[in-house]
């Protein structure tokens, strides 16, 4: 006969009684004290939806004696796993009664809300039940490093922190100073010009004596060479004043140092010349230059400190002020006070008349007399004006019948001209076999005509 079928949503059940016409209560109570089959699966509760569809193959038409523990009135999907007749708490009791098989994945002491905010492990599987493998990560595999080449490394590392620390110790704190960017191979130089000095008749005597005063040591003492006899001795009176019979070039270079001496420097670094460098005091910023030009073999002479005409000609006594001051400094960076002088404007030069008539002809005996030697020119290059470098070489390099040349070159800001010329001229006179040398004692001594 038909069945009216209802539809079951979760709400709150109602408290039904069963096909069995008994309510939940005697249902537990039928269930401790059975006394038919089917008052046992009523309440042991075996009869679920799920377990009804795979084994009974009843429809939800049955009659209750056929279905058990369904009403009539539902289908198994609507009855799920609990019965109809059964309140709220009866559930629960019966569901924490079950085992963990019976419950499907449940615990037995889980109430229904706990089993499903628990967290779950899903395991894939496919349509026939199987549990699907994943993949595992690949491992990459790992390299057993040799305890040896950790020491290899370490040795390495010692030896280079070794080889640092003995370049520091060795280098000189005048190349530093200087900031000149001067080679390794400088102490060779040092030593060759040294024996080329020894060569040419230079005789270390009292001169080193009075270079190694105690009140004024060296900037690098390792600057004091044998050739310290150029400092200013007035009991030294021996000069060249007839020539060398040899084709020399002494090429001086007046007014540094400056920011051009370090390109003229190298200069005469590539062509293996030497020079003499008469310096002032304008630029302190550069009096590291001065030891770099000495330590480089060239000779240092002084120009006064001021190089300026109404000053320095103001009287004699302005003028030895004056080169007392350049005197010093020269000694703080080569640890003597040379005796190689040059007048401004030369002993020659009349505009020292405006300042004070006649003292060119008192100050070329008197400089003499305390131990100093003064030193002109015989050729210049005309750079005390604005010339190119092609007409400063055309001018440097006219004379052709002098053995001992004299050639007067200058050394500021404003003479790139001259360093641009230099090359030129250095080539001019090698290609005629004369040799660049730097001022000593042995030097021809060139005097202009006093006119003041």
């Amino acid at each position: 006969m038909a069945t009216d079928r209802r539809q079951v949503h979760y709400r709150k059940p109602i408290n039904r009684k069963s096909a069995s016409g008994r309510s939940g209560a005697e249902n537990t109570r039928a269930a401790e004290n059975p006394q038919t089959v089917d008052d046992f699966r009523l309440a042991s509760g075996r009869y679920s939806a799920e377990r009804y569809r795979q084994t009974s193959g009843r429809s939800a038409t049955e009659t209750p004696g056929e279905t058990g523990s369904r009403s009539v009135t539902e289908t198994p999907g609507e009855t799920g796993s609990r019965y109809t007749d059964e309140t709220p708490n009866e559930t629960s009791e019966r569901y924490a009664a079950d085992a963990p098989k019976q419950t499907g994945r449940r615990y037995a002491n889980e109430t229904p809300r706990q089993t499903r905010e628990r967290p779950r492990t899903v395991t894939p599987r496919r349509a026939s039940g199987r549990s699907i493998e994943m993949p595992k990560q690949a491992m990459r595999p790992s390299i057993a490093i040799p305890k040896q080449v950790y020491v290899v490394v370490a040795v390495i590392v010692v030896l280079l922190l070794a080889l640092g620390i003995a370049s520091a110790v060795t280098a000189r704190p005048d190349s530093a100073a200087s900031g000149s960017g001067v080679g390794p191979d400088d102490e060779q130089q040092l030593a060759t010009n040294s024996a080329a000095l020894t060569d040419a008749g230079h005789q270390s005597a009292g001169g080193s004596q009075a270079a190694a005063d105690a009140n004024h040591q060296p900037a690098d003492e390792s600057l004091a060479w044998s050739d310290s006899d150029f400092a200013v001795d007035p009991a030294r009176t021996e000069w060249n004043y007839e020539g060398s019979g040899e084709k020399v070039v002494h090429l001086t270079i007046d007014d540094g140092p400056s920011e051009k001496t370090q390109q003229v420097l190298d200069i005469l670094d590539r062509y293996n010349c030497k020079a003499t460098f008469f310096v002032v005091g304008h630029n302190d910023a550069y009096f590291p230059m001065i030891a770099e030009a000495y330590k480089r073999g060239h000779t240092i002479g002084l120009h006064t400190y001021s190089h300026d005409y109404a000053q320095i000609y103001a009287s004699p006594e302005a003028y030895f002020s004056d080169l007392d001051a350049i005197g010093k400094v020269v000694e703080e960076q080569i640890g003597y006070v040379p005796c190689f002088i040059r007048f401004p404007g030369g002993s020659s030069n009349e505009v020292s008349a405006s300042y004070c008539p006649g003292i060119m002809s008192q100050l070329v005996g008197q400089v003499q007399e305390r131990g100093y030697q003064y030193f002109d020119w015989n050729v210049s290059s005309g750079d005390g004006s604005d010339h190119t470098a092609e007409e400063l070489t055309g001018y440097a390099t006219e004379p052709t019948e002098l053995e001992n040349i004299m050639l007067l070159c200058h050394d500021s800001a404003t003479k790139q001209t001259t360093v641009d010329a230099l090359p030129a001229i250095i080539e001019h006179y090698q290609a005629l076999g004369y040799t660049f040398k730097a001022l000593d004692r042995d030097a021809l001594v060139v005097h202009h005509g006093v006119n003041n």
